[in-house]
């Protein structure tokens, strides 16, 4: 039997109930606080209570199975309101707390949490061509491995991809699944079948996929690194600008960065062919260097041809529907 600790933020000395998490860790909150946000807490509190129930510190318990660092998360959202700093109004929050307050307040009916951490999230894993062009970057952060980023939310692969696929699958937000298997498959393949343990040591839970959803993120690896090949062969195989401004220059330059991705995708193309860049300006200096500025223009919508083809593609390629899927081209 596990020793129950108190929560050190969550315990009120006037509180009249004790939330137990995962058979550890205590919380006394106040149940009209409970009541008014969640109509499940609601009911659990109207149910009348044996002469024998169960109490701690003199207050009546109620036993909840979830993971006690998502309740903090949870009651923190709930006595704090804007001031609780992950649904506050700090740009690139961490995906885990607005992941427990999802999955929570999705659970326990609290609707405008519910309302906001979806908000958050899915500014992540739009389905829209435009969004993903405008607001999503993949920027390069050593020692993290691919991580994704919005304005408001940021999602490392190697610590969230796989709960952000089944917090889509609870909400039931098909939309957000491409992004989110996508992500998975950045994972190595012993992540992919091991799942990926919480950040919290003491609580023992490991993400893990369905069958399903292995199997996509598997088939799709294959798949997503022929894309990568192929968007690489043709961006650099494109003519130069008819008005190119030094043609030799710009044809060398052509010509030395296709035998580059040529070398590259000999050794290894990996299942990544989105941006990797952390903004359009070092994607430029990076990648346009030596290219007159016409013949960057004709590189930039030759890549945001090449990346609308792979969006259209991506739904398909995970094996997943989403007949809202727009790949439409930004306005």
């Amino acid at each position: 039997m596990p020793t129950i600790t108190r929560s050190p933020g969550l315990w009120f000395d006037d509180g009249n109930i004790v939330l137990i998490a995962d058979k550890r860790v205590a919380f006394r909150v106040h149940r009209g606080v409970l009541t008014r946000h969640s109509s499940i807490f609601s009911d659990a509190f109207g149910l009348p209570q044996p002469g024998s129930a169960e109490c701690y510190d003199g207050c009546p318990v109620l036993h909840i199975s979830d993971q006690a660092a998502d309740v903090d998360f949870l009651l923190q959202a709930l006595y704090d309101g804007i001031r609780f700093k992950p649904i506050g109004l700090r740009a690139q929050a961490a995906f885990a707390p607005h992941a427990a307050l999802l999955s929570l307040s999705h659970k326990y009916d609290i609707e405008h949490l519910r309302e906001e951490a979806h908000l958050r999230i899915k500014s992540c894993f739009p389905y829209q061509f435009s969004e993903f062009r405008s607001s999503v970057r993949f920027p390069v952060v050593p020692g993290a491995g691919c991580v994704l980023r919005s304005s408001t939310l940021e999602v490392q692969a190697s610590r969230d991809a796989i709960r952000a696929v089944n917090i889509a699958r609870l909400i039931d937000d098909r939309r957000m699944l491409p992004m989110a298997l996508y992500l998975c498959v950045q994972l190595p393949v012993t992540t992919l079948l091991a799942g990926i343990a919480r950040s919290d040591p003491d609580s023992h839970c490991i993400d893990t996929l369905s069958q399903e959803d292995l199997v996509r993120c598997l088939e799709a690896r294959s798949i997503l690194s022929e894309r990568a090949y192929r968007k690489s062969a043709r961006l650099w195989r494109t003519p130069t600008s008819t008005s190119c401004r030094n043609p030799p220059r710009c044809a060398a330059t052509w010509i030395a960065r296709w035998n580059t991705a040529i070398s590259r995708m000999a050794t290894y193309t990996s299942p990544h062919p989105l941006p990797v860049s952390s903004s359009a300006d070092d994607a430029i200096s990076l990648r346009y260097s030596g290219v007159c500025e016409l013949c960057a223009q004709v590189l930039r919508d030759r890549e945001d041809e090449e990346l609308r083809y792979i969006w259209q593609k991506l739904p398909g390629d995970m094996n997943v529907v989403v007949p809202e899927w727009d790949s439409s081209n930004p306005t």
